[in-house]
C-alpha cells in the first residue's frame, strides 16, 4: 500500500494535492511521482492505495475513466457505512478541519456534497459500467468492525493472495472523532489563518494578540449535547431510497445499518469520518 495512504492521483490533475505532486508542469512528472510511491514493492501480487476522493461525485469527475485507462484489470474495494452516520461524521470532520460553521441541519441541507458522498449507488454506477462485477468488492464498515479477521480473510481470498497477519491480529480503531471538538465561529477568519498571506502578516502581529484572536474565533462543542433528531429524520427519508438502489445494484441487504432503519445502534456522537 502507498504512503501516503491517499495520493489521489486519479482525480482531476489541477486538484491533486500539491504537498505531494508540487507544481509539476507535466503529466509525466506526476505519474513518476505516483509510481515512485510503490518503488519499494518487490514481487507483490497487488499494489494498492486508498484515496477517498475516488468516490466523490459530482465534485470530482472522471476518476473511474482514469483508473480504467491506467489499469483495466484493477480491483476495486469500496468500504461503506451506515449513510446516516457517514453524513453526520462528514459534518463533524468539516467542523474540525474545514471551518464548517453552520449547524448540522443547515450545513447538510445547504451543501449537496454531504448527501452525494453518501449516495453509494451513484458513486458506484460508473465503476459498474467500466469494471466487471468480479472486479468490485463492497464491504461494510460495520461488518469489518464486528469481525475484522473473518472479513479480511474473505477479502484476501477474493484477491487470491495468502492471508496476512492482519487476519488474526486485534484491530485498533483510528481517527475516531473526539466527543468535544473546536468549531470556528467565523469561517473567513479560519480560512485567513490557513492562507499563504497569513504567514508573513502574522510576523508583525504580537503573539499574545494572535492567541487572543484565535481563541475568540473558536467554540468548544460537546457533540453529545447537539440534538440531531430532526436531521436524522430528514436523512432517513432520503437515504433509505438511495440504499434501496445500492441493494438492487449489489443484490444484498444492509441490515447492519441500524441508524438508517431506526433500530438504535451506535451513538452518533462517537462516529468517525469515512
Amino acid at each position: 500500500m502507498s504512503e501516503p495512504k491517499e495520493p489521489a492521483y486519479f482525480i482531476e490533475p489541477c486538484k491533486r494535492p500539491r504537498d505531494l505532486y508540487g507544481n509539476s508542469d507535466t503529466e509525466d512528472q506526476c505519474l513518476a511521482t505516483y509510481l515512485n510511491l510503490f518503488a519499494g514493492a518487490r514481487d507483490h501480487a497487488y499494489l494498492g492505495e486508498a484515496s477517498t476522493h475516488y468516490t466523490k461525485l459530482p465534485t470530482l469527475n472522471g476518476v473511474v475513466d482514469r483508473i480504467h485507462a491506467f489499469n483495466h484489470n484493477a480491483r476495486i474495494i469500496y468500504l461503506v457505512r451506515d449513510p446516516v452516520e457517514r453524513t453526520i461524521s462528514h459534518y463533524w470532520w468539516n467542523c474540525r478541519f474545514h471551518a464548517e460553521v453552520r449547524s448540522p441541519l443547515d450545513a447538510i441541507l445547504d451543501n449537496s456534497e454531504y448527501l452525494a458522498f453518501s449516495h453509494y449507488a451513484m458513486q458506484m454506477r460508473a465503476y459498474r459500467q467500466l469494471f466487471s462485477p468480479e472486479q468490485i468488492r463492497l464491504m461494510t464498515f460495520e461488518e469489518l468492525c464486528a469481525a475484522p479477521g473473518e472479513h479480511m480473510g474473505k477479502l484476501y481470498e477474493w484477491l487470491g493472495v495468502r492471508p496476512s497477519a492482519d487476519s488474526t491480529r486485534e484491530f485498533v480503531r483510528e481517527n475516531a472523532t473526539p466527543g468535544t471538538i473546536v468549531q470556528q465561529r467565523v469561517r473567513a477568519l479560519a480560512q485567513l489563518r490557513k492562507s499563504r498571506l497569513y504567514a508573513p502578516v502574522s510576523k508583525i502581529i504580537p503573539k499574545q494578540l494572535r492567541t487572543t484572536m484565535r481563541a475568540a474565533n473558536e467554540l468548544e462543542v460537546d457533540r453529545r449535547s447537539v440534538s440531531l433528531q430532526e436531521l436524522i429524520g430528514h436523512l432517513r427519508r432520503v437515504q433509505k431510497d438511495q440504499v434501496a438502489e445500492l441493494e438492487d445494484m449489489f443484490g444484498r441487504k444492509f441490515s447492519c445499518w441500524r441508524t438508517l432503519y431506526g433500530r438504535g445502534g451506535r451513538t452518533l456522537s462517537s462516529a468517525s469520518h469515512d
